[in-house]
C-alpha cells in the first residue's frame, strides 16, 4: 500500500471541473492543509483565484484508502476506517446502499486501532432486493475501494462506477458559501438601483431649473399693442365715392352701419389686442 506521504505529495495541485463557472479549475493545497481554487485566464496567461458554491474539495471514492472495518451498534452497520488523502486524516465511512457511495460518519465511541491489520481484501458485503442483488466492498489491487454488485442476468459480480462521497458539514459549507455569493449579489444589485434613482433625480432637477421638455412647454399668453386707424364717417363716404368712379361700386350704407366716430377720440395707444404668441 501506498504510503500517505508519497501520495499525498502528489496531491498539491487537484483538477476537477467546475459546473458553476463551466471550467476547468485546480485546487491548490496550502500549507494549513485547506485548498485554494484557481482558474487559468488565457488573456493574462496566469492563474486567478476563483470562488463558486459548487466546487468543493470533495474526497472521490479513489482520494479514500480503505483500513479495516468495525461494527456500529449505534447504526447497526459496518463502517470502515480509511485515510483521507486530501487531508491526511483518519475518517469513518459507511456505505449507502440507495446512493450507492460512501458517506462519512463520526462514531466517537469507536476509535482507530492502528495496530489492526489493513490486510483485509473483503470488508463486507451489503444485502438488496432480488432485482438490486447483493453488493460486496472489497479492496483492490491498488488499495483502493472496489464495489461489486451481482448481476441475477448473468449470475455474475460487475464491477460499480465510483462516485464523489458524502462528507460531514458539506452541506452546511456549500450553503453558507451560497449564501455569501447571493449576499454579493443582492448589494451589487443594490447599488445599481441606487445609481439609477440618482440619475432620475438629477434629470427632476434639471426640470425643475426651467429645461423643460417641448411635451412640457405651455403656450405663452402676451398682450400686443395695436396701432389702428379709425376711418371716419366721412372718410368712407369718400372712399366709396371713388370706388364708384373707378367701376367699383361698394354696399349702400344701411342704417344699421356701425359709427365708426365711436373711436376717432380714442388713442391708438390704449387700443389693445390679446393674442398668442408665436413661440
Amino acid at each position: 500500500m501506498t504510503s500517505i506521504a508519497s501520495t499525498s505529495s502528489s496531491l498539491t495541485f487537484i483538477p476537477r471541473f467546475c459546473p458553476f463557472l463551466n471550467k476547468d479549475i485546480v485546487f491548490v493545497r496550502q500549507k494549513s492543509g485547506t485548498y485554494l481554487k484557481f482558474q487559468f485566464d488565457q488573456s493574462k496567461r496566469q492563474f486567478l483565484q476563483v470562488r463558486c458554491p459548487d466546487c468543493r474539495v470533495i474526497p472521490l471514492e479513489t482520494d479514500l484508502v480503505p483500513l479495516y472495518p468495525a461494527w456500529s451498534n449505534r447504526l447497526e452497520r459496518y463502517i470502515i476506517f480509511v485515510e483521507n488523502l486530501l487531508n491526511n486524516e483518519i475518517e469513518q465511512y459507511v456505505y449507502d446502499k440507495e446512493y450507492e457511495g460512501f458517506q462519512q460518519v463520526y462514531q466517537p465511541e469507536i476509535r482507530y486501532d492502528p495496530k489492526r491489520s489493513h490486510d483485509d481484501r473483503e470488508f463486507f458485503t451489503v444485502g438488496g432486493t432480488e432485482e438490486e442483488g447483493v453488493t460486496v466492498i472489497k479492496r483492490d489491487s491498488k488499495g483502493r475501494f472496489r464495489k461489486e454488485q451481482m448481476d441475477w442476468g448473468t449470475r455474475q459480480f460487475r464491477v460499480m462506477k465510483p462516485v464523489p462521497v458524502r462528507v460531514l458539514g458539506g452541506i452546511r459549507e456549500e450553503e453558507e458559501e451560497k449564501s455569501m455569493m447571493q449576499s454579493n449579489r443582492k448589494r451589487k444589485t443594490e447599488c445599481e438601483d441606487k445609481e439609477n434613482k440618482e440619475i432620475v433625480v438629477i434629470e427632476s432637477d434639471e426640470s425643475d431649473d426651467g429645461k423643460e421638455s417641448k411635451k412640457q412647454r405651455k403656450p405663452e399668453v402676451e398682450i400686443v399693442a395695436v396701432d389702428r386707424s379709425r376711418l371716419s364717417h366721412k372718410d368712407i363716404l369718400e372712399i366709396r365715392r371713388l370706388a364708384a368712379l373707378m367701376g367699383n361700386p361698394t354696399e349702400a350704407e344701411s342704417s344699421e352701419e356701425p359709427s365708426y366716430t365711436d373711436y376717432d377720440d380714442v388713442p391708438d395707444d390704449l387700443l389693445f389686442d390679446v393674442v398668442e404668441s408665436s413661440c
